[in-house]
């Protein structure tokens, strides 16, 4: 199940980076995302789970590998880059949203990110989607269930999870999907909860939520 939301937000992600800057990345080797997860702390568990789902999602991309029935895992990089490779940046927020916000500025500025990912908690997401907006950096959100976090009218937010209140009738970015991937995405349930953030009711979605959904 984080296997999944993962592949789709990397997807997304990828994409957004690549069609919304393709100036930026063209010519680079290597495209860094900065991955923010709760690392420390009461959700530890959990972020570290989300973790090795990312590096394995990142390690499908970066190398060809037969027998997995997912496109990306037959590229051995990315197509439309010349073969660059992932490098996932992982940062702790400890399910601190002030400390997130201030993970995602050194990302972004310092690292030089293409992309942000994360966060799980749904207080931290709301910090760490404000500064990706600020800056114009495309965020995905893999783990967090909060409807309010796509209602603000976000050009560069994106969402892979099921909500804690029933779906909005209108998604967006299935396209954005398929154009990357060339995959449809699968019917996801998920039963993740933690402190502090939405519980995720178990819903089912086809589709990618975007942050100017209203």
């Amino acid at each position: 199940m984080k296997m999944g939301k993962l592949v789709l937000g990397v997807t997304v992600l990828l994409a957004a980076a690549l069609l919304l800057a393709p100036a930026l990345f063209a010519q680079e080797k290597e495209i860094k995302i900065g991955v923010l997860y709760p690392l420390s702390g009461a959700a530890a568990n959990i972020g570290r789970d989300l973790q090795r789902a990312a590096e394995l999602t990142a390690d499908l991309i970066n190398n060809k590998t037969p027998g997995v029935d997912i496109p990306m895992a037959q590229w051995g990089g990315i197509p439309s880059m010349k073969g660059a490779k992932i490098k996932l940046i992982f940062v702790d927020h400890r399910g601190e949203p002030d400390r997130g916000a201030d993970l995602a500025k050194r990302l972004i500025l310092d690292d030089k990110v293409a992309g942000l990912m994360g966060a799980y908690h749904s207080s931290v997401t709301k910090t760490v989607s404000a500064v990706a907006e600020r800056y114009g950096v495309p965020m995905i959100n893999d783990s967090s269930t909060s409807p309010d976090l796509t209602k603000r009218g976000f050009k560069w937010f994106w969402r892979t999870t099921p909500l804690s209140s029933p779906a909005p009738a209108a998604w967006s970015g299935t396209a954005l999907f398929r154009a990357s991937s060339g995959t449809k995405p699968a019917s996801r349930p998920s039963a993740t909860s933690s402190p502090g953030s939405w519980t995720t009711a178990s819903h089912p979605s086809t589709s990618i939520e975007h942050g100017s959904a209203s």
